[in-house]
């Protein structure tokens, strides 16, 4: 918990001092990240392990027969796999390949905040409360939400055929990112109120039929892998969907109190973007109260959230700008603190 506490507060310093610009803060933040991730201790989490063991056997397999596991459906996510058998075969110790993916995921981030986020310790502070602590154990889905927020980029540059290799990459890595897929076609509906009229619908479903989402997942499953969360009994609390429920909130209603020169139009425009797939994302992780999956599954649309909420505030005028920057910086902090995703964190040093 320490390397988290350690990184908010000098991320905070850095991110107002005039030594540190953009890059600076950016590179500072992807180390932190890194650290955070790559030093994490693999005995202390089961889902590491059972990663762990899976490397190891790689030493005897070709990537020919993984190929042919993976079309005979005994293996899933062929992508990751080939990826960590290249590691595997250069003799890298299984600590170096998961380290390796921390700096994936960590670099695909700021590359991302760089680009997009007018406030970068707003949005570090996010991606801590709400979405990094699960990227620390699903190694595999962790490549793939790398892979989808440079895919986010090219939704912004309106590039389809990279947009597509992106997606096809990260359907390797982990399969359920193929519901961001769509994302390309839907992000630049027009945002207004009848947002939220579809988040409450959705709500609603949940809540009268959960039934129904169960048929849906067995109707629309696109492998035997999505198919089984249909059958699966765990859920999760509230908390996360009303938290994603208020960012959405907020962002709908201050909105409309932007002020951007005309040279910001183009971050306005995009702002509305992130809107949208934070939409999409809450109306799958309300499901979450009946199948705990769709939380991970909602991840790559709510990740909106790290540009959307940090840009509105941005583009507040001074007296707002401050008031709300303290307030959801607060509230992020909070959140970490209350729920304690951190607390357990333990690194290579402490075992």
């Amino acid at each position: 918990m320490y390397l988290v506490i350690i990184a908010v507060v000098l991320t905070f310093f850095f991110s107002k001092s005039k030594q540190f610009d953009r890059t600076r803060t950016c590179i500072w933040v992807c180390f932190c990240l890194f650290a955070i991730s790559a030093c994490k201790a693999v005995s202390s989490y089961g889902d590491l392990i059972a990663y762990r063991n899976s490397y190891l056997s790689l030493t005897g397999t070709s990537i020919s027969r993984l190929w042919e596991r993976y079309i005979a459906g005994d293996l899933k996510d062929f992508g990751f796999y080939a990826i960590a058998k290249l590691f595997s075969n250069l003799g890298l110790s299984t600590e170096i390949w998961m380290a390796a993916i921390a700096l994936f995921f960590a670099v695909c981030v700021c590359v991302c905040f760089y680009r997009e986020s007018e406030d970068i310790f707003v949005s570090l502070m996010g991606l801590l409360a709400l979405y990094y602590r699960f990227t620390l154990s699903g190694l595999r889905q962790t490549l793939a939400l790398g892979l989808v927020l440079l895919a986010y980029l090219k939704i912004i540059d309106r590039k389809l055929p990279a947009y597509v290799l992106l997606m096809a990459a990260a359907f390797l890595c982990h399969s359920s990112s193929l519901i961001f897929f769509p994302a390309y076609w839907v992000a630049r509906a027009k945002v207004n109120f009848k947002q939220l009229v579809l988040v409450i619908v959705a709500l609603g479903i949940c809540l009268l039929a959960p039934g129904y989402i169960r048929t849906l997942i067995q109707n629309f499953a696109w492998n035997e892998s999505i198919a089984s969360y249909s059958d699966t009994e765990s859920a999760l609390t509230w908390s996360g969907y009303f938290i994603q429920l208020a960012m959405l909130i907020f962002c709908l209603f201050f909105q409309n109190t932007v002020v951007a020169a005309d040279e910001d139009k183009k971050k306005i425009e995009n702002i509305n973007i992130y809107i949208n797939l934070m939409v999409i994302g809450l109306c799958i992780q309300g499901a979450s109260s009946i199948i705990a999956e769709a939380f991970r599954m909602s991840y790559y649309y709510s990740m909106g959230a790290l540009f959307a909420v940090p840009n509105i505030i941005a583009h507040q005028n001074g007296k707002n700008k401050k008031v709300l920057f303290t307030s959801v910086s607060l509230i992020f902090l909070a959140y970490i603190l209350y729920t304690g995703g951190y607390a357990d964190l333990k690194y290579f040093w402490q075992i």
